[in-house]
């Protein structure tokens, strides 16, 4: 993906690359949180550890732009991210 300004020029001063993350989280993982979720009673949320599926580079050094979580039929998810970091 080429570089490109905020204003749509590219290789200019403020030019940021950005990337588009798909990454599957398989059921069993989905499985096992809402199982401890329901055996600790929260029932407010549900908190998943991106470390397991996002590089640590994406989380520390990539600001978040738009994101998805879908959850398939066979019963894991489809987790998206667009993800930009300045050049």
């Amino acid at each position: 993906m080429q570089p490109e300004d905020m204003s749509g020029g590219t290789g200019r001063a403020g030019a940021v690359e950005r990337r588009l993350l798909i990454r599957t989280i398989p059921k069993e993982t989905l499985r096992d949180i809402m199982l401890l979720d329901a055996a600790l009673g929260k029932g407010e949320h549900i908190d998943l550890d991106l470390g397991a599926y996002v590089d640590q580079e994406y989380l520390n050094d990539w600001k978040v732009l738009s994101h998805t979580f879908t959850l398939q039929t066979e019963g894991a998810a489809l987790l998206t991210l667009l993800v930009e970091r300045p050049l």
